[in-house]
């Protein structure tokens, strides 16, 4: 039993390692959909910034509104993973800003501030708007311990019934097979008729095992005819050359 034990193990071994390199992989294909998803979802976020608050926000820059401008930047610095807000005029130099930029991983986007009075276009500056990615990966983190969990205790159990399943169907033929093969004895033909069990048909293991179980009966009478037929090609061939029986003469 100490040949089924290995191979059950080598079994389950090799289910493990298959179960677990397709979760794996499923769960790295799920993470970064996931990752995409999110990431998509902030770049909206920024389009909806620019469709939203920049028109309002130049005609209020252009009018010097800055309890309206401060309001209208706090709005957008109180959007989701939003950091840090500036507004920057022609010069260069920060008019008003709101927030930090301590972040580990961050994307930011920068929109023009124009403003268009009968048919010219006025540059009054730049807003910049800056968002961080680490909630998005804590989410991540999170996410792959949880799906890492799940998954791990699913392929434990799933692999743990296949094993059973293959134990019984073909691990304990095998034991019977090694038993029987082990216990096979060439040179009494009618011992091993009489230890050959009966066994169902219509089964390809089962068929294995009645082959096995036959060789020993059809090996010896066969190796019985061979040897016959070699002693009869040998003593035809010897009678039927009788050159061979005298020196060759060459020359």
């Amino acid at each position: 039993m100490s040949g089924v034990t290995g191979l059950s193990k080598r079994i389950l071994f090799y289910i493990l390692i298959c179960s677990s390199s397709v979760t794996l992989i499923l769960t790295l294909l799920e993470l970064y959909f996931e990752y995409r998803i999110d990431v998509n979802l902030l770049e909206q976020r920024f389009k909806s910034i620019e469709v939203s608050y920049l028109p309002s926000l130049s005609e209020n820059i252009w009018l010097f509104n800055t309890d309206v401008v401060e309001s209208q930047i706090r709005g957008i610095y109180n959007l989701n993973d939003v950091i840090y807000v500036s507004i920057v005029d022609e010069t260069n130099t920060i008019v008003n800003a709101i927030g930090d930029k301590q972040a580990k991983h961050i994307i930011s986007q920068t929109y023009p501030i124009i403003r268009e009075q009968q048919g010219t276009i006025n540059q009054l500056g730049h807003m910049e708007v800056w968002a961080t990615l680490d909630n998005i990966y804590a989410s991540l983190q999170n996410r792959l311990a949880v799906i890492l969990l799940g998954q791990g205790v699913k392929t434990f159990l799933v692999s743990f019934l296949i094993l059973l399943i293959i134990f019984k169907i073909i691990t304990s033929r095998v034991s019977r097979i090694s038993q029987l093969v082990s216990s096979i004895d060439l040179s009494d033909d009618q011992k091993n008729q009489r230890n050959c069990p009966f066994i169902k048909p219509l089964r390809a293991l089962t068929v294995l095992m009645m082959s096995l179980t036959s060789w020993p009966r059809q090996l010896i009478p066969c190796t019985a005819r061979f040897d016959s037929s070699i002693c009869k090609v040998m003593n035809s061939g010897v009678n039927s050359a009788p050159y061979l029986k005298a020196p060759m003469t060459l020359f």
